[in-house]
Parts: C-alpha cells; structure tokens; sequence
C-alpha cells in the first residue's frame, strides 16, 4: 500500500495519509465517493491457474464456476475470473469491507464498478431485475447483495452508484435494482450524445431526450438516481 502514498512509511503511514486527505477534502466541502471493484479479483484465470487469492481458500465458494466444470472459472468481468457476490460469505466479506471504509475512513459513498456482476446468482444467472425489489427474501442469509447493502445501517448514510452493465452482456441501465438507494451511470446518455456529435442520422430526438434527463429511463425515479455519463 505504501506505494501509493506520497511520504511512503508502509500501510500505517498510508492509511493515516488517506484518513488526512478525506478529513481535508471534507474541509474543503468536497465528498469523497471512492471506486471500488468487488466483481473480480488478481486471480489468474484458467489459462494461467496460479494461485494467489481466494481459489487457495475456495475456488467455488469466491468465484462463479462452471455448473459442468467446476475448475472453469466464468469471466462476466473481463479479467478471467467473477466474484462470487451473492454467496452469504462473500457477501458479508465486501459489507464488512464497505462498513471499514465508512466507519474507519469516512467515506462518503461508493462507486461499484461493473456494478450487473453483483445481480448475479451463485447459479450464474441473473437475478430478475423487474421482480427482485418485489421478491423480498423473509430470510436475511438469503437476500441479495444489492438488497444488503440497500438495508445496511451502517452503509444507509452513503451514495451508492452502480455502473450498470458488465463484460457478460447483462445491460441494467434503467432498470438497475435500486430499493430507492441506487443511482446509475446513464450508459445511453454517453452513447446517444456520442452518436449525436459524430452525425449519425436519426439521433435528434435521442439527444433531445437524453439532455433533458432520459425520462423514458427514469421517469418514477428521483433526479439523483442518474449521473450522466
């Protein structure tokens, strides 16, 4: 950790430096939303089986796996290996994680990177984005990852931004599980306006649309629920 800190002294002397600049960004009335990756991990994929993380522990508990082949590890990341998410274990593995950056850093929210991995089952199917806010689950061990978060004590002072899409095609821009917690990046903001500038033909009513806040997305959710993106 030491090497991303500027006056060096190893992880303590890191972990005080970060604590300085989020008290003095807090100072400043800056927040302090930080980026975080809980979709994979370094762990090498099945081309290049080194182990180095979590498969030394339990390679299907920590990652999704092939149903037939449980050696094959599935890749919704883009980096050879998916974390497990919704498993009980990992999951309370990323709460207690996210609960040390609030409580010890204090963070003030969390951007989720390819945040689609995270509505994922153990199974490797998606979890139903129109039915899983509705399909409540009465045992807590059991609620998704996305849910535990939503329903956090500790976390429920935090912004919480997903990035809704991953590298396995499931695109939940729109329609992201939200529990009236999660804003999105508007994926079709960037692209539409992309398009637009370049002059591709028929965009004027996509621009139009998603300049004036991407009603057809969000049209029952609050302004905050979007970051044009």
């Amino acid at each position: 950790m030491s090497r991303y800190a500027s006056c060096g002294g190893g992880p303590v002397r890191a972990s005080w430096e970060f604590k300085e600049m989020v008290k003095a960004l807090h100072g400043a009335g800056i927040e302090v939303i930080l980026d975080v990756v809980y979709n994979h991990t370094n762990e090498a994929d099945d081309e290049n089986p080194y182990t180095t993380s979590f498969r030394g522990i339990d390679n299907k508990v920590y990652y999704m796996v092939d149903l037939n082949n449980n050696a094959q590890l599935l890749n919704f990341a883009g980096c050879g290996n998916t974390f497990n998410c919704n498993h009980p274990t990992v999951m309370e593995l990323i709460l207690e994680s996210l609960r040390h950056w609030v409580t010890e850093y204090h963070v003030d929210g969390f951007r989720f990177d390819l945040a689609s991995v995270l509505c994922r089952g153990t199974d490797d199917d998606s979890v139903n984005s129109e039915n899983v806010e509705k399909d409540y689950i009465e045992n807590e061990q059991d609620a998704t990852y996305l849910q535990a978060i939503s329903k956090d004590s500790v976390l429920s002072r935090c912004k919480i931004i997903a990035e809704p899409w991953d590298c396995g095609g499931l695109y939940l821009v729109g329609k992201f599980p939200n529990w009236d917690r999660w804003a999105e990046w508007n994926g079709k903001y960037r692209d539409d306006i992309r398009r637009f500038i370049k002059g591709d033909a028929g965009m004027k009513g996509n621009f139009a649309t998603r300049i004036a806040g991407s009603a057809d997305l969000y049209r029952v959710r609050a302004t905050a629920s979007k970051i044009m993106h």
